[in-house]
């Protein structure tokens, strides 16, 4: 009997703050990375979730249902507080923009709260799941019986933490897939993409990722045509196109509310008020990505929205003569954006200035004129302001082979082939330092960076503590991670137990271990050196532990 020879596929998958998209690597087709087609066409599945009180869940609506965004069941920008703290500050101007509530959940997390499900909250990453079930499973459809998924790896940004990290990393368990995952960074993937569409051999590349919340620059060094090595990374948490939409919106109220006499507006507690302003927040975004394709104005029907969503019939006859029409111009559209792609740019040049300490030439090194090629990641890239800047800081030397909704998706497939198959072409940095402070919580001169930032990954440090003399079985550590002892937030406080007690109280000595994936997981170790007694095995560290 003859047997259809089944090959192996690796699945990358982009979990963006605006939109998510899937590609695949075949065993076959070297080549090669293919996107996955979503079920309503094209490659990009919008990143929104919709439970319905039936118990269904609708992933992926090109246009908001606004009855289920008033009852508080649509769930947008998750990705911005995944692994986050509910009483952060900065996450807590992302409220606004998740249209579901925002309680704290499990552990002081940010999480949402779900009427259609009988109030239950849910974290980020269990949104975030259903999101990734969709993409695996139009992968799967693509693929057929002649393949089979063999692992599959999932992009973050450059700067997330290890909370987000592991969080992102639970989405993929919470959508009930069991094969093997990998964590690649944004830019990195990118560069993988760059270098398996490109003939570039040598030189130094910078990957521009602006997203939908997230931006990140990081700096290569390119060898071979296909080794990547990070020199250095920096990025802004805070900023992208989620946010230009928001501004958008703001200018357009201001302006009907200036030229319409501070009315109609009703109070935002209406139903009416939220059903005109989520139809309307929908058309400033369009507006947005219309000024992006080259288009020098876009009219704003606001009266269309207005009218027809706020005004009551008697409102609309006694103002039949009042119409408000705006005109929203290339040049309104950055000036409104251009702080933040300002922030951009200095970010930038911070991560040139980190790029030239990494090569040991800081006095006389890596500048702009250095960079080979830029390559632009993420939709917000497509923006105006950021083409004509890029073009009068780096000339010609922007790519323009790589799409930027697409190449992290496919780099991330290309890296889970790589991991796979021990053909490693990204070397990339820790972003952050990883401190260590055995019993001196509140002495922060005490604590010891255990892992510096910029530290190649994948990588394994130990260190020796010894227990204070009558331990009584029993030692304490904490963890934080950050960029400075000022600005560090904790990771982990581990009570290590079952340490051996000798008559004579004497000390032990503990080893601990630390490592880090290349996709930037911290897991850890404690083992008794005289011993050899293993009192901790290796443990993801952080997200609530």
């Amino acid at each position: 009997m003859f047997h259809k020879m089944v090959l192996d596929a690796y699945l990358g998958i982009d979990l963006g703050t605006s939109n998510s998209a899937a590609a695949l690597y075949l065993s076959d087709q070297p080549d090669h990375v293919m996107m996955v087609t979503m079920e309503q066409g094209g490659y990009l599945l919008r990143s929104v979730v919709e439970y319905l009180n039936d118990g269904r869940v609708v992933v992926g609506r090109r246009t908001l249902n606004t009855k289920g965004v008033l009852e508080g069941n649509v769930v947008m920008n998750m990705k911005r507080l995944i692994g986050r703290k509910f009483e952060d500050d900065t996450v807590k101007t992302y409220f606004p923009m998740c249209k579901a509530e925002v309680v704290k959940g499990p552990h002081g997390f940010a999480s949402f709260r779900i009427p259609a499900l009988n109030n239950r909250i849910l974290l980020p990453e269990e949104v975030c799941s259903e999101i990734i079930r969709v993409l695996y499973t139009r992968a799967l459809t693509v693929l057929g019986d002649r393949y089979k998924l063999k692992c599959m790896a999932i992009s973050v940004p450059a700067y997330f933490s290890q909370d987000q990290r592991v969080a992102t990393c639970n989405a993929i368990k919470f959508a009930g897939i069991t094969l093997p995952v990998h964590v690649v960074n944004e830019p990195s993937a990118a560069a993988l993409s760059f270098g398996i569409e490109n003939e570039f051999k040598e030189g130094n590349v910078v990957t521009y990722d602006l997203g939908g919340g997230t931006f990140d620059i990081t700096v290569m060094k390119v060898r071979n045509g296909n080794e990547f090595e990070v020199l250095a990374s920096s990025g802004i948490n805070t900023i992208g196109g989620e946010n230009f939409d928001e501004y958008v919106l703001k200018y357009v109220v201001d302006e009907y509310q200036k030229n319409m006499h501070d009315g109609p507006l009703p109070s935002p507690s209406s139903t009416n008020y939220y059903r005109a302003f989520c139809r309307l927040e929908e058309r400033c975004r369009e507006v947005k990505e219309e000024l992006s394709a080259a288009r020098n104005e876009v009219d704003v029907e606001v009266d269309e929205y207005i009218r027809q969503n706020v005004m009551t019939k008697d409102q609309r006859r006694l103002n039949l003569q009042e119409v408000f029409e705006l005109t929203l111009s290339l040049n309104k559209l950055n000036e409104l954006i251009k702080d933040d792609i300002d922030k951009t740019f200095t970010e930038a040049y911070t991560a040139l200035e980190r790029a030239n300490i990494e090569l040991g030439i800081q006095n006389a090194g890596l500048t702009k004129d250095d960079v080979s090629k830029v390559v632009l990641v993420g939709g917000s890239s497509r923006l105006a302001l950021v083409r004509s800047k890029l073009g009068a800081e780096f000339e010609n030397r922007i790519s323009q082979t790589v799409k930027v909704d697409e190449c992290v998706s496919s780099g991330a497939a290309l890296y889970a082939y790589e991991i796979d198959v021990g053909k490693m072409g990204v070397t990339d940095v820790t972003k952050y330092n990883i401190y260590t402070c055995p019993g001196s919580r509140h002495n922060r001169n005490k604590w010891q960076v255990f892992i510096e930032k910029g530290s190649v990954l994948p990588l394994s440090k130990e260190k020796i503590f010894r227990t204070c003399e009558d331990h009584i079985g029993v030692f304490k550590d904490e963890l934080y991670e950050g960029n400075t002892k000022e600005d560090a937030h904790q990771l982990a406080a581990m009570r290590v137990h079952g340490i051996t007690e000798y008559d004579d109280g004497h000390a032990v000595e503990l080893r601990y271990k630390i490592s880090i994936s290349q996709g930037g997981v911290l897991t850890y170790s404690v083992t008794e050196v005289e011993s050899g007694k293993l009192l901790v095995e290796d443990t993801i560290v952080g997200y609530g532990k």
